[in-house]
């Protein structure tokens, strides 16, 4: 599987954080569809934390599976592990080509061979990046197989967006024949009071 750079277009209303960072670093997608392909299955209106299952969902609507390898969420954080720490233990296992998907520190991240990447970072980086939060407390691990394959959700999406863009621009329209309809009562009835003057004179 390959990872990718965090993807965010200018001029599209891309998303800032982790979740929906994460898979767009594993499906190329930008985060303003990975954002609203979350919105959509799990029903809210805006992401900004995501849960294991919802990010899990949203892995599964792009074809890829996640298998949890590694497990100390029952552990307070103290107790727990640090990336440091996981990644030594998993240098055998971490071969090029596979991916794994961490939660550490409350947030989101991908680790492929000795690659890593995240919404904050943006960009593949060495794990041994300045920028990678290594003393970080690590909570589950899964590794992530499979193709990628474009969600059949997005066509309803879509299908949604142009619908609400299709409401908004008639609201739009009603909202402009108002006020010619508006200026023009205004226009009307300031000739009605100038032609009353004129013949009370």
């Amino acid at each position: 599987m390959k990872i990718n750079n965090v993807r965010r277009e200018k001029g599209r209303s891309s998303n800032r954080y982790c979740g929906p960072a994460v898979l767009s670093i594993v499906t190329g997608y930008d985060t303003a569809d990975t954002s609203a392909i979350l919105r959509h299955l799990g029903n809210v209106r805006k992401i900004t934390g995501t849960s294991d299952d919802l990010l899990l969902k949203g892995l599964k609507a792009f074809g890829i599976d996640a298998l949890c390898t590694f497990n100390q969420a029952g552990l307070s954080a103290k107790k727990r592990i640090t990336l440091a720490a996981w990644l030594r233990r998993s240098k055998k296992h971490r071969t090029a080509g596979r991916v794994y998907l961490i939660s550490a520190g409350r947030h989101w991240q991908i680790v492929s061979g000795r690659r890593y990447v995240c919404g904050v970072v943006g960009e593949v980086v060495s794990i041994k990046d300045k920028q990678v939060k290594r003393r970080s407390r690590v909570r589950r691990v899964w590794e992530l197989t499979g193709n990628v394959s474009t969600p059949d959700c997005l066509t309803v999406i879509a299908a949604d967006r142009a619908n609400r863009k299709t409401k908004a621009n008639s609201q739009a329209s009603i909202r402009r024949q108002a006020k010619k309809i508006e200026a023009a009562e205004e226009y009307l009835k300031r000739s009605i009071e100038l032609f009353g003057k004129d013949e009370d004179e």
